[in-house]
């Protein structure tokens, strides 16, 4: 690759995109501009809105019986006016009154007895000048129920501290720039992710699908250079324009801050220590922050060239890129959840392992092995995401494709009939089945669990994507790999089956260990076992409706409709963490991927959706014996003896489970490669 051709790329590019007054608009004015008029709007509004409501009188109103003691004694108080209502209940809904006092007729004489009287406050919550009334009024009554009560106790010859036996301390040991830094912590990062991924949202979109739209990227491989040496510019120019956008974000708010800080400061006056609290980061903390942006950048514009490769238009990119743009919300949320911390096991999770660590920094809490663990796995995930664009990049098929797609008609009978479906369509469908899934397949499991889940599989799953292939006349032979096996595969296959099973729950005995499941889920998942349903029904709705329709959903439609256009490895994972993902459980979505990973493999490889059945049979078919006693008894007793829950599985049967699984991939690729051969030969022969 020649450095100097790619940094001509490079200058082009970014001259090009100086030139659009949008690019600089979202990188300069957004984080220059739009953060000071953000918060000083904000500040100066809740300030006006705030004075407003002080200087404003509260109407109130009395009960019919509200004696006129107490009636002198909200009347007198500041900024509250009395008004005559002759239907207050309903002039307090309409806000012609702020808030009604209810009291005895007897109230004072209770009160002079020695006794409790209840005085009611009615307001509307939703209204700022009620919710300001009450707090007058409140103030006021709490004043002169401590004045009866100093009066009784001195009545009765009572200190104070009668009525208080215990006296309750707490001290907050946290200092104030650790407790500052715990809530900036779960805004500063936020903020930082998403301005970045929007400093490279529109170069990676228009660098892209937007030169296929206008023609250019033919023009640009027309020259003598190389597919390297034009990726490497492109991406060069979306790191640089997201670095520039995150840095300027950062300075910006850091910028606003201190400038909030200092006029809070001076309100307040000197014995305010805000800037101290906020910014007391140490230059080891500070340099890991800068550093950290670098290869959280090489990742995020990565994974949004890679995607929007995958595009025919600018409009179409931006439809793709979005999800994903949303999607690194959700790590970035980790970070406000309770008791989430960084660990050995988070500084793993890309995205939400920087976020964790710059609140771990901005609570004086940096911990240089866990830095040095989240940068090398970022840096792996961005170098993982780099090679993807890469080989993206280099396929024709992706880079010139000019294809139309599925046309969206009502009629079918103007659809082109196809043999498998587009991947936008089969993305398309799987967020369909997750919404369906999600609405209808928990409607009727909570009404009953096991008819629920039978209606869901057979009914939501199988039904929606047969149709969807039918209405879209897509062929149902190709598009779900309906091809008869070959019978001694199918037998190691579903040998191995049972080692891949073994190999997973070995995991979930290691990931209960850093992850337990709640004790709530747990028995949310028992009901499915339920003693008194019988085991046939049990296993047809867990093991035989899942293998049947789950199968022709993911390694029958889907697995279709992305295989020809990404790399066979590329869509054995991805189509095994959608099939984690449809499970909508935190805790389920790695042990089900390795499972759709072995099951993806196999149909991949085969080319047969049965052989992907008959794992999945196996795999669920062995947890419904399990769960329901029906095992050999002589195979449970060893189970019971080897206390499986918490030993785990002994080592030399784990083996056993891999040296099958590598054997039976073994030959399934040898019987590839012999059925590849053969064919070729066939053809020249004919």
């Amino acid at each position: 690759m020649r450095l100097n051709i790619t940094f001509s790329i490079l200058k082009k590019e970014l001259l090009e995109t100086l030139r659009d007054k949008r690019a600089l608009f979202a990188m300069i004015g957004v984080p220059l501009v739009i953060y000071p008029l953000i918060f000083i709007i904000i500040s100066e509004a809740t300030l006006m809105q705030k004075t407003k409501i002080e200087e404003k009188d509260s109407r109130i109103a009395f009960g019919t019986d509200c004696p006129e003691g107490i009636r002198d004694w909200l009347s007198s108080l500041d900024k509250v006016k009395v008004i005559e209502a002759d239907h207050p209940e309903e002039e307090l809904s309409e806000g012609k009154l702020d808030v009604i006092v209810y009291a005895p007729a007897d109230a004072l004489e209770q009160l002079d007895a020695n006794r409790t009287v209840e005085i009611e406050i009615r307001y509307d919550q939703t209204e700022v000048r009620s919710t300001e009334a009450r707090s007058r009024i409140r103030n006021c009554l709490q004043e002169k129920s401590e004045s009866y009560l100093k009066e009784r106790l001195a009545s009765a010859g009572l200190a104070g501290e009668f009525i208080r036996p215990i006296s309750i301390k707490s001290e907050n040991i946290a200092s104030a720039k650790k407790t500052t830094g715990n809530y900036l912590g779960m805004i500063i990062p936020l903020f930082l992710i998403i301005t970045i991924a929007v400093g490279a949202f529109y170069p990676a979109v228009d660098l892209t699908a937007g030169e296929k739209e206008r023609g250019t990227f033919e023009t640009l491989l027309s020259t003598p250079t190389s597919r390297m040496e034009i990726v490497s510019g492109k991406f060069l120019t979306v790191f640089g324009l997201s670095i520039i956008t995150g840095l300027l974000n950062m300075g910006s708010m850091i910028g606003v801050l201190l400038f909030q800080v200092s006029r809070m400061k001076a309100a307040v006056g000197p014995e305010a220590d805000l800037p101290d609290m906020v910014f007391a980061i140490s230059t080891p903390g500070m340099i890991t922050l800068f550093a950290m942006i670098v290869p959280l950048s090489f990742f995020i514009c990565s994974v949004m060239m890679t995607i929007a490769l995958f595009a025919r238009s600018f409009k179409e990119a931006q439809n793709y890129v979005t999800p994903f743009y949303m999607m690194i919300m959700l790590p970035c949320m980790i970070v406000g959840m309770p008791g989430i911390e960084l660990t050995q096991g988070t500084a793993l999770i890309p995205v939400a392992n920087v976020a964790l660590l710059f609140k771990a920094i901005l609570m004086q809490k940096l911990a240089g092995d866990l830095a040095f663990m989240v940068f090398v796995s970022t840096v792996a995930y961005a170098m993982l995401a780099l090679m993807c664009a890469v080989w993206v990049f280099k396929r024709e098929d992706v880079i010139l494709s000019q294809e139309k797609g599925m046309p969206i008609s009502l009629r079918r009978s103007q659809l082109q009939p196809r043999k498998t479906l587009t991947p936008d369509a089969t993305v398309m469908l799987y967020a369909v089945m997750l919404l369906i899934l999600y609405y209808g397949g928990t409607y009727f499991q909570s009404r009953e669990l096991i008819s629920g889940l039978i209606i869901t599989e057979w009914g939501l799953l199988l039904g929606t994507t047969v149709f969807g292939l039918w209405y879209f006349r897509v062929n149902l032979k190709s598009a779900l790999h309906l091809k008869t096996p070959p019978p001694f595969t199918t037998v190691l296959v579903a040998v191995a089956s049972v080692g891949t099973l073994i190999l997973g729950l070995q995991y979930n005995l290691w990931q209960n260990q850093y992850w337990p499941v709640p004790p709530e889920m747990a028995e949310a998942s028992q009901k499915l076992f339920d003693p008194q349903t019988p085991s046939w029904l049990l296993f047809f709705a867990i093991a035989v409706s899942a293998a049947i329709c789950e199968e022709v959903l993911f390694r029958g439609a889907i697995l279709s409709g992305l295989k020809n256009s990404l790399h066979p490895a590329a869509v054995v994972i991805i189509v095994a963490v959608m099939f984690g993902i449809f499970h909508m459980s935190m805790y389920r979505v790695v042990p089900t991927a390795l499972l759709g990973i072995w099951i993806t493999y196999v149909v991949l490889r085969t080319g047969s959706i049965f052989v992907g059945m008959v794992a999945h049979l196996v795999n669920n078919g062995l947890v419904v014996l399990s769960e329901s006693n029906l095992l050999p008894k002589d195979l449970t007793d060893w189970l019971d003896a080897a206390n499986i829950e918490t030993n785990g599985f002994p080592i030399w049967l784990v083996l056993v489970a891999v040296l099958f699984l590598v054997l039976t991939i073994g030959f399934i690729e040898i019987s590839k490669r012999i059925q590849t051969t053969q064919t070729a030969l066939s053809e020249r022969r004919g």
